[in-house]
């Protein structure tokens, strides 16, 4: 939301017009049309931030070309935890890697949750 703002009053170089545009695309009906979909990464973050457990680790990703392949790579700190390979010529490999990530973590979750902290009472 913040880089439409600014975008808008880059090309206007006005606040009030600014404004005035802004809220009418909040009041645009075919705004609210549109579903928002969140991000596979950003999914990953609100479930990392919604565990007690989890608040303190950080995910990031490596990319390696090898073989007429793109890997990618996950690690949680300096921990490697899941290495997917893709073809070079496949479109949204990223979106693909971090969907496939988030539906692991959840997965991965679960199973820790409901063997581990099953039994807690704090």
């Amino acid at each position: 939301m913040e880089s439409l703002i600014g975008a808008i009053f880059l090309d206007s170089r006005d606040l009030e017009q600014t404004s005035t545009i802004i809220l009418k695309l909040i009041n645009c009906p075919l705004i609210h049309s549109f579903p928002i979909v969140q991000h596979s990464r950003t999914s990953i973050l609100s479930i990392f931030n919604s565990k007690n457990y989890c608040k303190e680790l950080k995910i990031q990703h490596t990319v390696e070309e090898k073989d007429n392949s793109i890997y990618f790579t996950a690690f949680m700190g300096k921990l490697e935890f899941r290495k997917l390979k893709y073809p070079k010529e496949r479109k949204r490999k990223i979106q693909i890697f971090y969907f496939d990530l988030r539906l692991y973590l959840e997965d991965a979750y679960k199973k820790f949750e409901t063997n581990h902290l099953a039994f807690r009472t704090d």
